[in-house]
């Protein structure tokens, strides 16, 4: 809400949306989309577990939103701008009625073990 004769004042930030296939089918669906964006103060909130993310629909793909502090997320542009960003390692509950939470994430150059 806005005052007379106060400037209004406009919300924006970067994010950075990734789209790739899954190595394992979640209900038989294997494309993923992952929108990240930076945050100044992180908030994990009083849900269980604990989480950077969630889990915002399940099909046709899995898409997933996490919150990171911007300077880790500076560093994922940098991967992804530079092409060094090649996987993707997510960590989540359960989806129930295509929402879930997100309890780990991280980014790298080559496949975890």
């Amino acid at each position: 809400m806005h005052e007379r004769g106060v400037e209004p004042y406009i919300e924006s930030q970067p994010w950075l949306e990734l789209k790739g296939t899954a190595s394992e089918p979640v209900r038989d669906v294997k494309d993923v989309v992952i929108s990240l964006y930076p945050k100044d103060e992180v908030v994990v909130g009083t849900s269980r577990p604990a989480a950077c993310g969630a889990i915002v629909g399940a099909r046709p793909q899995l898409h997933f939103v996490l919150t990171w502090p911007h300077l880790d997320f500076d560093r994922v542009w940098a991967m992804a701008v530079s092409g060094h960003l090649r996987y993707a390692y997510v960590a989540f509950t359960k989806p129930h009625y295509g929402s879930g939470l997100v309890v780990s994430t991280s980014f790298s150059n080559e496949p975890e073990e």
